[in-house]
């Protein structure tokens, strides 16, 4: 969670996103769990803030290995996905006006 969140936010802007791809788990689904958990969405969640302008591919897994063996792994890469930021929405008016706002000191 934290490795994500930094990475957009040490990028946080329309040039940097647009050369962004991250491989990992669906931010979307993230976003969803998050909802359960109402102190980690706030204005320093960079993943929700991202949603407008994610465009994700998922990445299916698949492989010799069953789940008798390491359940815990392939249910770790369950909603494995190729993330990246989708440049005409980076550029329109949803993009410009999610970028433009400041970003939020880190609370330590």
């Amino acid at each position: 969670e934290s490795l994500y969140q930094n990475v957009l936010r040490s990028n946080w802007n329309q040039r940097s996103l647009k050369r962004i791809v991250i491989v990992g788990n669906s931010f979307k689904q993230y976003s969803n769990r998050q909802f359960f958990q109402p102190s980690k969405v706030n204005e320093t969640n960079f993943v929700c803030k991202s949603l407008p302008i994610v465009k994700e591919v998922r990445i299916k897994c698949s492989g010799s290995m069953s789940n008798d063996h390491l359940p815990h792994l392939e249910s770790s890469f369950c909603d494995f996905s190729c993330i990246s930021f989708d440049a005409g929405l980076i550029d329109s008016e949803i993009g410009h006006r999610l970028l433009k706002e400041e970003i939020p000191k880190m609370k330590c």
